[in-house]
């Protein structure tokens, strides 16, 4: 059995489908490529896949992770060339590896984001002044007050082409995970936005492998 990360990008129309309809485009495409996954054992046997954090509907990737079984030994290069071979436009595996951390160790995920506003950067600047920036987060039980400040407050803003673009790192882990549309929801009068995740990052806030 030959345990395989895939790295592969989610981009153009496909960013709009949901992790759901991600995970059954995912199997349709195993199955036309004939890889043979390993499926779990007991009354209910389901392929084993592993997805990193799903990405919010709208918002590219460059990083999405799947982990899979293979019950074959196959070179990796010819995993990557049967995958593509298959895949719709706006999907593309970049890499075939064996994993070397669980998936649960992704602890960040890097943004680039452009967005266009009547806000200006000197105000936005200011609003990184604050003491607090709170919002409210949305949990699966309730809603709650919540500080965002720490993830703002070293934004730096640049303003390009009519947009004002910037990068961010937000938690996305099993015990935290703070979305893009949260950090978003403080800046008024947002006309357009371009959302790409570029990374995951682990605790130590290193390139997660």
């Amino acid at each position: 059995m030959q345990a395989i990360r895939l790295t592969f990008k989610k981009l153009d129309s496909l960013k709009y489908i949901s992790h759901l309809d991600l995970n059954r485009l995912f199997m349709r495409m195993i199955k036309r490529c004939h890889l043979h996954i390993w499926y779990t054992q007991g009354y209910n046997p389901h392929a084993h896949i592993v997805f990193s954090p799903p990405v919010s509907v709208g918002v590219s990737s460059l990083c999405e992770i799947a982990d899979i079984k293979l019950l074959d030994d196959l070179e990796k290069n010819d995993i990557l060339t049967a995958l593509n071979s298959v895949s719709p436009s706006g999907i593309l595996f970049v890499s075939a590896k064996e994993p070397v951390n669980k998936i649960n160790k992704i602890a960040y995920a890097k943004y680039n984001i452009s967005i266009k506003t009547t806000t200006t950067v000197k105000e936005l600047e200011n609003l990184k002044k604050s003491d607090r920036i709170i919002v409210v987060k949305k949990t699966k039980t309730k809603e709650i007050d919540f500080d965002i400040k720490p993830y703002y407050k070293d934004i730096e803003f640049k303003e390009k082409d009519g947009f004002i673009d910037f990068e961010v790192i937000l938690p996305s882990s099993n015990d935290l995970t703070v979305k893009v549309d949260l950090l978003l929801s403080v800046i008024k009068d947002i006309t357009d936005v371009k959302i790409q995740r570029e990374e995951f990052l682990d605790e130590n806030f290193d390139t997660f492998i």
